[in-house]
C-alpha cells in the first residue's frame, strides 16, 4: 500500500480497514469524481498483496450498482449445479467472482493516485469532538471529517434463539493433468462427501478448462480442521478431475451469526461498513452485493451532502435466518437434507432470489413449505420459548387470565400458582429494599433501615385509622404512580406524567368493570357508600371500557405500544374474573416480574442471592398477613378477607415504593 505521510491536519476521509468493503466505498467515491482535492487516511493492519480470497455474487449484467467494478470481474457463470440440478440455468442472473488481489490492487492504485496516507495500523477508539471525528490509536490521535468504520463488529450475547456458527472452508486452486473442467457451471453445492455431525459441503468454481478452484465448506459450531479436510479434499479432487496440481490455496472463517451487533452511541460524521454495518447474511455467509449496495447508497447521500442510512434486514428474513442456523446448531444431521430438499423442489433463480431477500411474503411461504417440518417445527418451538422468556412480563398474564376465562375450572389453580408467586416474587420483590438504597447486594440489614421502614408503614397504617377514604386514596394514588413507573421503565418510556396517567387508568380499568365487588371491599372497610343507584354498576362498566378503548388507541401511536396492548388484552379478560383475581393476574403475573428482573439486571446479580437477602422481609411481610387474618378471625371468608389484604399490602408497600421511585429515578432502562 501507498505510504505518504503528511503533516498532521484533519482529513476529509479516513478508511478504518480497507477489504471488500472499505475497497467498494472508495471505488464509488472514485467513480463520482468526489476524491479529487481530497485527504485520504487509511488504517489497515494486514498486508493486502496477496490473493487470499475470493469475492462470489450474483447479480444482472446491468446492475447499475456493479458500474464500479466492471472491471475486476474475473468470472461469470450462467449456470449452476446443485443437489437434483445439474447445470441449472440462473439466466437472467450471472455469478461472478472477483479475485482479492485484483481488488486490492485497484483500491492501491486510487490511493497513489490521491497521494492517500496509508498506515499498517489499527483504530482503536472513535469519537467526536466539537467539529470532527477524533481516532485513537496505540500512540496517535488523528482527525476526520468522515470515517469509514469497517472494523470487525461485536456481537451482544445471544438471547436464546440466537446461535453463534462458523462458516469455515478449505479451499484449493489446482490444475489438472488430463481432461476437460465444465467452464459453464459452478458447483454451488455439493453434499456428496463425509458430513461429519456437521453441515459440510463442496463448492467447485471452474476457472479454466484445465483449472478450478475446489472448496470444502462447513457450517458448524466447530471449525473446519485442516488435516481431514486435506483428506476430503484430495478423495473428491481425484475423484472428479484425477491427477491435478496445487497451485493455491484459501482458508476462513466467516462468523454465521443471529445476535444482535454492539452498536455503540451513534457518532456524527461515522459511516460503518461491512460486517459492522450489518452486511453479512447469518445463514450464508454472503454479503458482497450488500455491501455493493451499501457503497452505492453511501456515494449517493454524500454527494448530496447528506447522511447514508445504514442497511436494513427486513424482519422476516432475519427470523428465517435464526431458524435455519438453529436446525443447523442443534440438529446439524438436517443441514444436508434440508439443502438437498430445498434445491429439489424450488427452481435454483427462485433460491437465489429468497437468500437476495427480494421475494415476497407469498414467495417465501412458498419455499418454507417446501423444506422439512420436523427439524424447522423445533426451531420455532425454541424461538417462541425465548420470546416467551424475554416478554413473559407481558405474555404470563395474558395466558393466565386467558386460561381463568376459557376453563373456570382451573381458577383454583391460578389463585394457587398466584399465591406462589407472592411469596416467591411479590413479596420479595419488595423485600430488598434495604439493598436498593445502596446499589449493593451485599448491604446488610441495619437497625437503623428497619426503624425507618416500620415507621413508613406505621404512617400508612395511621392513615387508615384515622380515615379509611383517605388511606383508599393514598392508597391508589401510590399505586398507580408505583405501577406506571415500573410499566413504562419497561417499555422504555421516559414521561413521568404518562407513567402516572398509564397506572391511574390502569387500576381504575381494574376497578370501574369490578364495581359491585368494589363496594362490598370498601364496605368491609368500613367506608360510607351510602345508597348506591342500582345503574352504577352498568355505568361504572362502560366508564372503564371507555378508559380501556382509550389506552388501547393511544398504545397504537407509543414506543413498544404492543406491550401495552397486550397488558390492556389482559385487563379485557379481567373483566370476566374475580376483582381479586384480575388484579394478582397484573400484580404478581406482569408488576412483580418486572420489577424483579429489573432489580436483577441493576444489581448483576442471581435469583438465588435475591431470594436469600429478601428472606427475611419476606417472612416478615407473611407474618403481617397472618397476623392481621388472625384478628380478622372468621371474617376471613368474607369480603373482610379481601378488605385485609389490600390494607396490610398498602403498609408494606407505601415504603417500597417510595425506595422503588430512588432506583427507577436512577437507573438505566433496559435493553
Amino acid at each position: 500500500m501507498p505510504d505518504h505521510q503528511p503533516p498532521f491536519h484533519i482529513y476529509d476521509y479516513i478508511f478504518c480497514g480497507l477489504g471488500a468493503s472499505g475497497s467498494l466505498v472508495l471505488f464509488e467515491l472514485d467513480r463520482r469524481g468526489m476524491l479529487h482535492g481530497k485527504s485520504i487516511l487509511v488504517f489497515e493492519p494486514g498486508n493486502k498483496s496477496a490473493n487470499d480470497k475470493t469475492y462470489c455474487f450474483w447479480t444482472t449484467p446491468d446492475d447499475p450498482s456493479t458500474a464500479a467494478i466492471q472491471d475486476i470481474i474475473s468470472n461469470r457463470w450462467q449456470k449452476i449445479s446443485v443437489p437434483y440440478h445439474a447445470g441449472a440455468s440462473i439466466d437472467p442472473l450471472h455469478y461472478c467472482r472477483i479475485r482479492s488481489i485484483d481488488l486490492y490492487e485497484k483500491a492501491n492504485n486510487i490511493l497513489k493516485n490521491y497521494k492517500a496516507t496509508c498506515l499498517q495500523d489499527s483504530a482503536n477508539t472513535l469519537e467526536n469532538d466539537h467539529e470532527n471525528v477524533v481516532i485513537r490509536t496505540k500512540s496517535t490521535v488523528y482527525h476526520g471529517k468522515t470515517v469509514f468504520d469497517s472494523r470487525p463488529p461485536r456481537f451482544l450475547v445471544p438471547r436464546k434463539n440466537q446461535v453463534v456458527l462458523w462458516q469455515s472452508f478449505l479451499g484449493l486452486e489446482v490444475s489438472i493433468d488430463q481432461g476437460v473442467i465444465d467452464t459453464e457451471t459452478v458447483v454451488l453445492m455439493d453434499f456428496n462427501v463425509p458430513q461429519e455431525h456437521h453441515t459440510q459441503f463442496m463448492y467447485v468454481l471452474p476457472l479454466s478448462p484445465n483449472t478450478a478452484l475446489v472448496e470444502l465448506t462447513r457450517f458448524g459450531s466447530d471449525k473446519i480442521l485442516e488435516g481431514p479436510a486435506w483428506k476430503i479434499l484430495e478423495t473428491y479432487l481425484k475423484e472428479k478431475f484425477g491427477n491435478h496440481t496445487i497451485t493455491g490455496i484459501e482458508r476462513g472463517n466467516i462468523p454465521m451469526v443471529s445476535a444482535a451487533i454492539e452498536t455503540p452511541e451513534s457518532l456524527r460524521g461515522v459511516i460503518t461498513l461491512g460486517s459492522r454495518a450489518g452486511n453479512i447474511k447469518p445463514s450464508t455467509g454472503y454479503g458482497f452485493m450488500k455491501m455493493l449496495r451499501h457503497a452505492t447508497d453511501v456515494g449517493e447521500a454524500l454527494s448530496q451532502a447528506q447522511t447514508p442510512a445504514a442497511p436494513t434486514t427486513p424482519a422476516r428474513f432475519a427470523f428465517y435466518d435464526r431458524l435455519l442456523l438453529l436446525v443447523l446448531c442443534y440438529w446439524p444431521h438436517w443441514g444436508k437434507p434440508v439443502f438437498e430438499q430445498l434445491f429439489r423442489k424450488i427452481p435454483a433463480p427462485d433460491v437465489l432470489k429468497f437468500l437476495d431477500e427480494k421475494t415476497s411474503t407469498r414467495e417465501d411461504l412458498s419455499i418454507l413449505l417446501s423444506l422439512p417440518f420436523r427439524p424447522f417445527l423445533a426451531a420455532l418451538g425454541i424461538e417462541l420459548q425465548a420470546h416467551f422468556s424475554r416478554y413473559k412480563h407481558v405474555l404470563l398474564p395474558l395466558i393466565l387470565s386467558a386460561v381463568s376465562v376459557l376453563f373456570p375450572g382451573l381458577q383454583p389453580t391460578v389463585y394457587f400458582l398466584l399465591l406462589t408467586g407472592l411469596i416467591l416474587v411479590g413479596l420479595p420483590h419488595g423485600a430488598l429494599d434495604h439493598v436498593v438504597e445502596t446499589g449493593n447486594i451485599r448491604k446488610k440489614i441495619t437497625p437503623g433501615f428497619i426503624i425507618r421502614y416500620l415507621g413508613k408503614a406505621a404512617i400508612m397504617a395511621g392513615c387508615w385509622w384515622l380515615s379509611p377514604l383517605f388511606g383508599v386514596l393514598l392508597f391508589v394514588g401510590y399505586s398507580a404512580w408505583h405501577f406506571g413507573q415500573t410499566d413504562y421503565t419497561e417499555w422504555q418510556r421516559n414521561s413521568k406524567t404518562g407513567a402516572f396517567l398509564w397506572g391511574l387508568s390502569l387500576l381504575f380499568i381494574i376497578l370501574l368493570t369490578h364495581a359491585e365487588e368494589l363496594s362490598h371491599i370498601l364496605r368491609a372497610m368500613h367506608i360510607d357508600l351510602g345508597r348506591v343507584p342500582e345503574q352504577f354498576g352498568s355505568q361504572a362498566m362502560v366508564a372503564g371500557l371507555a378508559l380501556l378503548t382509550l389506552q388501547l388507541v393511544s398504545s397504537l401511536f407509543a414506543k413498544n405500544g404492543w406491550k401495552q396492548t397486550l397488558t390492556l388484552m389482559t385487563l379485557l379478560l379481567g373483566i370476566k374474573l374475580p376483582l381479586l383475581l384480575c388484579f394478582g393476574i397484573y400484580f404478581i403475573g406482569q408488576h412483580s416480574v418486572s420489577g424483579w428482573f429489573h432489580l436483577r439486571k441493576t444489581l448483576q446479580t442471581t435469583h438465588r442471592e435475591m431470594l436469600i437477602k429478601a428472606a427475611p422481609f419476606t417472612l416478615g411481610a407473611l407474618g403481617m398477613f397472618a397476623v392481621a387474618f388472625a384478628i380478622a378471625g372468621e371474617a376471613l371468608l368474607s369480603w373482610n378477607h379481601a378488605a385485609v389484604f389490600f390494607i396490610v399490602l398498602s403498609c408494606i408497600s407505601f415504603p417500597h415504593i417510595l425506595g422503588m421511585h430512588v432506583f427507577y429515578q436512577n437507573k438505566k432502562q433496559p435493553e
